[in-house]
């Protein structure tokens, strides 16, 4: 039923099963935000001087310019000329709204040399925003922003005496709105921000700032960073925007040569190994949970940066089991697995989960083959409840229904778990025995089990579950492959430039080809191809073989 559509018992039986999972902190802080003074006035205090660094900053990861010209600003398809709209421009969405006011371009431009206009730029947006306003003003953005202001003046750049005042009164703005109600990889950003006003400036307050960074990131790298190396919010481009924080506050160490309290080697380490098991061998990251191409620098930048902060990696080789994240890579010959068997998670921050529960990826001879749709929007509507249902990935659809019930942009209600049975690594042949929940709370023998087993030569994928409704299995390919679906309805091939590259065939379901879309980036989406298998009966064997 469309949201739009529910009745009033269904809309609060749909909160309760979203909001019981909240942490009481989550819940305190949203109606704290409401009654709370903190759109109060900043103080008026003198504002302190800088503290001296040691060394400078290093450079770090480099990413497409969306700087153009002083003026011209490009982000998602847009066109906004800054100074013209007053930094305020119309018709966004929210995400490209809030990278107008990240200031990104100063310290990791791949193209444009934007830094040319740092200073003018700086004092621009301070003419406009000399009181709290929003979204300008959010914590997220403001934190962002404010450490690439203070990157760039570690670089040696010098910041003019209206943007040092107005930089200060940022970080007092955001030591009173951390945003303890969302939590998750939002928290962490505003610590990290914390730490570096704490370090930036000098006096009894930024000490304050810094000791109450330092205490938050102590205790959400413990909680965020799993033991398997994996970041809870389980999507690959989030757990890859966290590692790159950990860069930055090694970088922090060499700029003001001292030590943090926080294990930033042996984290930084799990991290890179597990970025590793979830990338393609094209370098792109597996289109699990909120994931798509361009949302981070590319493997090869992470790396380069790790080399001039003097970090040396080596990769891990064989099967790789993620317990915690639960999330399993194999390479067989040309083919190299990837399988999220998993539900959302965590349960209090689910906002980056999608309904992806026991799907997979596939690259063959270094290039995607089957991949999971990947995401195009953060605005609510029908293209993101498309985007994060389950028909978009490599799984069953049982009833046309999500195995987790996620809502709006970022909500999830009852939620799938996933349970791992069996697994043989490092085998002649990889096999993956897996189950998850999800459809019990339409039948309780709606369970679905599914084996991986992946040999040189093929990847054969045993369904079963039970229940008496409809069953869908769905697998979406990469858009340059074409599928010629057999008379029987129970083969197909796989043509890449009038090539056959691979085949399907299915025991327990009758084929067909339908049309799909994979998502290049934000705001970009691209025609594709995949195949929709309805099954006979409670079991089905896919077999994708390649020669």
């Amino acid at each position: 039923m469309a949201q739009g559509l529910r009745s009033r018992s269904e809309m609060l039986g749909l909160y309760w099963r979203t909001a019981r999972f909240l942490r009481p902190r989550q819940i305190f802080f949203r109606f704290w935000r409401l009654i709370s003074l903190r759109y109060r006035p900043v103080s008026l205090n003198p504002i302190p001087q800088f503290r001296a660094p040691r060394a400078l900053w290093g450079e770090g990861p480099q990413s497409r310019a969306c700087l153009t010209s002083p003026d011209m600003f490009e982000i998602h398809g847009y066109r906004i000329n800054l100074r013209t709209s007053n930094w305020r421009p119309q018709g966004l969405s929210d995400l490209a709204l809030y990278n107008v006011h990240y200031f990104s371009d100063l310290n990791c431009s791949d193209g444009v040399d934007a830094s040319q206009w740092a200073a003018s730029l700086i004092d621009d947006w301070c003419a406009h925003f000399t009181d709290p306003e929003f979204p300008a003003w959010d914590p997220y953005p403001l934190s962002v922003r404010c450490v690439n202001w203070m990157k760039w003046a570690l670089r040696g750049h010098a910041i003019s005496e209206v943007a040092r005042c107005t930089l200060y009164r940022q970080g007092q703005f955001l030591a009173r709105n951390l945003e303890w109600h969302l939590d998750g990889n939002h928290l962490f950003v505003n610590a990290k921000a914390l730490l570096f006003f704490g370090l930036f400036f000098e006096g009894k307050e930024a000490e304050g700032w810094f000791k109450t960074g330092l205490r938050i990131l102590q205790r959400e790298l413990d909680h965020q960073v799993l033991s398997d190396g994996g970041h809870y919010e389980r999507s690959p481009a989030y757990h890859a925007l966290l590692l790159i924080d950990l860069l930055e506050l090694k970088n922090l160490e060499l700029v003001y040569q001292l030590a943090l309290d926080l294990p930033l080697d042996q984290k930084i380490r799990e991290m890179k190994l597990w970025l590793d098991a979830l990338t393609h061998p094209d370098g792109s990251l597996a289109h699990f949970n909120d994931t798509v191409d361009g949302m981070v620098c590319s493997r090869d930048e992470i790396e380069a940066y790790l080399g001039r902060l003097n970090i040396a990696l080596s990769p891990e080789s064989g099967d790789q089991l993620f317990n915690e994240t639960q999330f399993a890579r194999a390479e067989r010959g040309p083919a190299v697995l990837f399988v999220d068997y998993g539900g959302p998670g965590p349960d209090h921050i689910p906002g980056h989960a999608h309904a992806e529960s026991l799907s997979f990826e596939l690259s063959l001879g270094g290039k995607p083959l089957i991949r999971n749709c990947g995401i195009s929007t953060y605005q609510r509507g029908e293209q993101r409840l498309i985007e994060r249902g389950t028909a978009a990935h490599n799984t069953l659809c049982y009833a046309s229904q999500n195995s987790s019930e996620v809502w709006a942009s970022f909500r999830v209600g009852a939620r799938a778990r996933g349970y791992l049975h069996q697994a043989d690594l490092d085998q002649g042949e990889f096999l993956l025995n897996v189950s998850h929940d999800g459809y019990c709370r339409f039948e309780r023998a709606a369970e679905h089990f599914r084996q991986f087993i992946l040999e040189r030569g093929q990847l054969i994928i045993l369904d079963e579950m039970g229940g008496g409704l409809k069953k869908q299995l769905y697998f979406h390919f990469a858009p340059d492959i074409h599928l010629k679906v057999d008379a029987t309805g129970r083969a197909m091939e796989c043509q890449s430039k009038g090539r056959a590259i691979a085949w399907v065939s299915c025991e327990g379901g009758q084929i067909s080809a339908i049309d799909s879309f994979i998502c290049l980036g934000y705001e970009k989406t691209i025609f594709s191809s995949a195949a929709r298998v309805t099954l006979d009966s409670n079991q089905c064997s896919t077999k994708i073989s390649w020669g």
